[in-house]
């Protein structure tokens, strides 16, 4: 774990699983506890993906790709990218990717950034995507996501996948808005 209680957790290297030397499954995972924030500057995974990836934060600025074998949660508030504007892809090779938090733009206008969510299992929007500040665009690959939030973006927005509406509580109503 990687925790700080009063300050900021800065990754600006690339972050990998040391097990072994690009030709295995995740086997050590990361998990990230900061009351500040969290920011990832560099690719996590690129070479050896964690098993998984967990991160419990006030927010969290993704602006670089992360790839686990596992499942990837976020709980917080992410911002993707920068302001020279990219595309963020996060990808689990076998599992869920969950975000319990809100989505926006990095970028110092919406529109900037955009991101990609590639699961080999389920991916879930639990809270608002671009209601702040809008992504460019947002595509999703899994085998099926579930959106109990609203999803803005500035350009398109493309479900490879089974979409699942709302939440399965049924005292729970919701209209989402794409």
């Amino acid at each position: 774990d990687l925790r700080s209680n009063n300050g900021n957790i800065t990754s600006n290297g690339q972050i990998d699983d040391s097990a072994c030397d690009g030709d295995c499954d995740g086997f050590n995972s990361l998990e990230v506890y900061a009351n500040n924030n969290v920011a990832f500057n560099s690719d996590v995974g690129a070479i050896n993906p964690l098993d998984h990836l967990y991160v419990n934060a006030n927010a969290t600025t993704i602006d670089a790709n992360i790839t686990t074998d596992g499942y990837q949660t976020y709980d917080t508030h992410l911002w993707i990218g920068d302001s020279d504007g990219r595309t963020v892809t996060l990808r689990s090779n076998y599992d869920n990717i969950t975000f319990n938090g809100p989505i926006d733009d990095n970028g110092s206008s919406s529109g900037t950034n955009s991101l990609e969510v590639v699961a080999n299992n389920n991916v879930a929007f639990n809270s608002d995507v671009g209601a702040i500040n809008p992504l460019d665009h947002l595509y999703v690959n899994a085998n099926a996501t579930t959106i109990d939030a609203n999803i803005t973006t500035d350009g398109y927005q493309t479900y490879d996948t089974h979409l699942w509406i709302g939440n399965s509580n049924p005292d729970y109503n919701r209209t989402v808005t794409l």
